[in-house]
């Protein structure tokens, strides 16, 4: 684990962040610093004892999660993201009330399925979710496609790109949704406090460590597909998105 694998994560997650000041490249380089620094986080979790190392990588990975999920959906879809920024910047913004702009789980990175995409009842209020339906049928699957008919070869990500050659587009988009789902709950344990016997019964160190890794890789390849879609904000080249993908891979934990 390394300083550099944090700060590539943060670049693969966020793509070349640009010093021209508009809205959206203050936003993502607001979230690739934020990103940088949970990573370089993960560097203590070794020394930590179990009951540190749980509870703290509990949150580190639930922050990686939803920093992550809230980068995407800047670069795919910077108007939300722009909403909620002009939101939080006027003068009478509390932070002690829930806000309708917010990002939230559960509409903006998840959402219920849609029986038949092109119904005028489902497109008179089509969910712009990053891991909905719609987002999955016009973004994810065809980069997933594209993905999975590239060769392996140096440039791509050893290990992690052998995990995801196991399945086809549909089903390589399902699971990631199936995870980010998954992981956000099994977290959510951690974060709230919902145990009432001792967390390291549940969440104990190997479980624990097992989550966070889940999390990198999975943050990381739902990154290189956003990060193949042609107009993706930020956008890099192939060959350093998958150098970048093959250097996130030193943050595991062992």
């Amino acid at each position: 684990m390394n300083n550099s694998s944090a700060l590539n994560f943060s670049k693969l997650l966020c793509g070349h962040t640009s010093s021209i000041e508009n809205p959206i490249d203050e936003v993502l380089s607001h979230l690739a610093k934020n990103v940088n620094n949970i990573a370089e986080e993960l560097v203590m979790l070794p020394s930590m004892n179990e009951e540190r190392f749980s509870l703290y990588g509990t949150f580190l990975a639930r922050s990686i999660l939803e920093l992550g999920a809230t980068a995407f959906i800047a670069r795919l879809d910077p108007f939300r993201i722009l909403i909620l920024k002009e939101k939080q910047t006027q003068p009478d913004y509390k932070v002690d009330k829930p806000h309708s702009s917010s990002i939230r789980w559960q509409g903006d990175v998840l959402s219920e399925k849609v029986n038949d995409l092109w119904a005028d009842k489902s497109l008179k209020e089509a969910k712009r979710a990053l891991l909905g339906d719609y987002f999955s049928y016009v973004f994810l699957v065809p980069v997933a496609t594209q993905l999975l008919d590239k060769s392996t070869s140096d440039n791509v990500g050893e290990e992690w790109y052998r995990l995801i050659q196991s399945q086809d587009a549909n089903e390589l988009v399902a699971r990631i949704k199936k995870n980010f789902e998954s992981l956000y709950s099994s977290l959510s344990k951690g974060i709230h406090h919902e145990f009432v016997v001792p967390t390291s019964v549940s969440l104990d160190k190997s479980t624990v460590t097992e989550l966070i890794n889940d999390v990198l890789f999975y943050v990381s390849t739902l990154a290189l597909l956003v990060g193949l879609v042609p107009y993706v904000y930020n956008k890099m080249n192939h060959e350093d998105m998958f150098s970048l993908y093959k250097d996130v891979k030193n943050l595991e934990m062992q």
